[in-house]
């Protein structure tokens, strides 16, 4: 792997490096906040993992390690940038006790001669949240230096940046994640969608494909663009507060309709269930995915699947954060089988492409509700197409 600008790497002196990220890389983890109705029952300690974020992270994963997957590899995300923002001054929160206590990782025995996995228990360091202006750039530089120090090999520098990075600062933030000894994790703030437009889409791109070692976390769909440009790893909330981080001391925007999310494959999009139901009643299909089926066999239904028009009510969000889960998933499956990342990225715009190509197919019977399927100008950009003019989703 090419040494980023402005680093001199020493040679290693150990025969048998470890990579810390070994448990990890190639894989995109579910993420959760409140772990009630996460789809945990469905995490592979062989293809996934779990990040654990919230005020009761720790808790969460020990219980989530001891009773449930003591192999599944796990990282434990303080979220502190949910609570403070950084400063120069202190970037992190506790930062005198970096690296954070946690579940110990498996450490290689002294006798062994061959080389041995990362460790499966990662953490994030403590960071605050990084404004788009001088104080937050300042912060990082500062949280890059202080990270530097740790020997911890089971850390993490976690980045959680206000959206605007990708459009106002983005060589800033390139330039800074360059000179950091540690794989950084890039978590997105904002009110809404981190990045709903083009040009976010088209920025976080050119961050992840120009730096190594990073990740993509607490995110939607764009995880699977990442991953595709370069990400190590990547994470994929279950529950819409899970998908992105709001700045400290605000809420994100949230609408009258209680019916949960769901992630409907045709269109790349996820979608309020009482949504789908209200537009496509007649024309939805029903989805054969994991835990579909295993709902449709549960109650005893004959075509084997269940229908995406079926989310309609908050007690269906458990059945929806699984359904959710097996489709991005296997989506994720289909794309990692791909013999080149070359073959990875053609597979995931084609994917992409298709699925602007039906929106227009989604609303023929409704022209007065256009904007109901009409795809956004980030799956426009993925997909590889021109944007629109003089649209309201741009």
């Amino acid at each position: 792997m090419p040494t980023p600008p402005g680093r001199t790497l020493s040679p290693s002196t150990d025969p048998h490096p470890i990579d810390p990220l070994a448990a990890v890389r190639g894989r995109i983890l579910l993420h959760v906040k409140d772990t009630a109705k996460a789809p945990l029952n469905q995490v592979s300690a062989h293809r996934s993992g779990v990040v654990f974020s919230g005020a009761e992270a720790t808790k969460n994963l020990n219980s989530f390690v001891m009773d449930a997957c003591p192999e599944c590899p796990t990282v434990l995300d303080p979220s502190e940038y949910e609570r403070h923002f950084a400063t120069p001054a202190a970037p992190f929160t506790r930062s005198d006790q970096l690296p954070l206590p946690g579940v110990p990782a498996p450490r290689p025995s002294p006798e062994s001669a061959e080389p041995q996995p990362g460790g499966r228990r990662l953490h994030l360091t403590p960071t605050r949240y990084l404004r788009c202006d001088e104080d937050g750039e300042k912060a990082l530089r500062e949280a890059v230096a202080q990270a530097d120090e740790a020997s911890d090999p089971t850390l993490i520098l976690a980045v959680p940046i206000d959206a605007q990075w990708l459009t106002e600062r983005t060589d800033t933030l390139i330039s800074l994640l360059h000179r950091s000894r540690l794989p950084k994790a890039l978590i997105l703030g904002d009110k809404d969608n981190p990045t709903g437009s083009k040009i976010r889409a088209k920025g976080l791109r050119q961050v992840i494909s120009s730096c190594s070692d990073i990740a993509l976390l607490r995110t939607d769909l764009a995880a699977v663009d990442a991953m595709v440009h370069g990400a190590v790893f990547a994470s994929i909330g279950d529950t819409s507060s899970a998908r992105h981080a709001a700045p400290p001391g605000s809420r994100p925007w949230r609408g009258s309709d209680s019916s949960p999310n769901v992630l409907y494959r045709p269109l790349m999009r996820y979608i309020r269930g009482a949504k789908l139901a209200r537009y496509l009643e007649e024309e939805a299909r029903d989805c054969f995915c994991s835990a579909c089926a295993q709902w449709a066999d549960d109650h005893h239904r004959y075509s084997g699947g269940r229908p995406p028009t079926g989310f309609l009510d908050p007690v269906d969000a458990r059945d929806a954060h699984a359904h959710n889960m097996a489709v991005w998933s296997r989506l994720w499956a289909e794309i990692a089988r791909q013999p080149s990342p070359e073959g990875a990225r053609e597979y995931w715009r084609r994917v992409c492409d298709s699925a602007v190509g039906l929106d227009s197919w989604h609303h023929k019977d409704v022209p007065e509700y256009e904007k109901v399927f009409a795809a956004p100008a980030y799956l426009r950009f993925w997909a590889g197409r021109p944007e629109r003019r003089n649209t309201w989703y741009r």
